[in-house]
């Protein structure tokens, strides 16, 4: 692809709000919506212009990093993760706070095709 042709990499990362289910099932559905709608806002904070930030499944978010090493796409993750649990979230319950794992990937580092 592009990344090939013009030899940069393009790293990829993966995230899941942690324990999402049961933040549905204590504070309800428009309330999980919510914690998702804010997520999305901060992943798509979090990249440039050139970058792909998208929803990946239910909890699920994917980010395709374009020029980006090992090293910088780390630094990205760690940074979203922070930027997550600062979060506070109103409920019926009162206030609560969501984490998020986020995992990566570096194209010819990790994976050929």
């Amino acid at each position: 692809g592009r990344a090939e042709r013009h030899g940069f990499k393009v790293a990829l990362l993966l995230t899941d709000i942690d324990h999402f289910k049961k933040i549905n099932d204590s504070y309800g559905h428009p309330t999980g919506d919510e914690v998702l709608r804010r997520v999305a806002r901060v992943l798509k904070a979090s990249v440039r212009k050139i970058d792909i930030s998208a929803r990946y499944g239910g909890e699920e978010f994917a980010m395709v990093l374009e020029s980006t090493d090992r090293e910088g796409a780390r630094q990205l993750a760690e940074r979203i993760r922070v930027e997550v649990s600062k979060l506070s979230f109103e409920s019926s319950k009162g206030p609560f706070a969501a984490t998020m794992a986020l995992g990566l990937a570096v194209d010819t580092d990790d994976a050929r095709t």
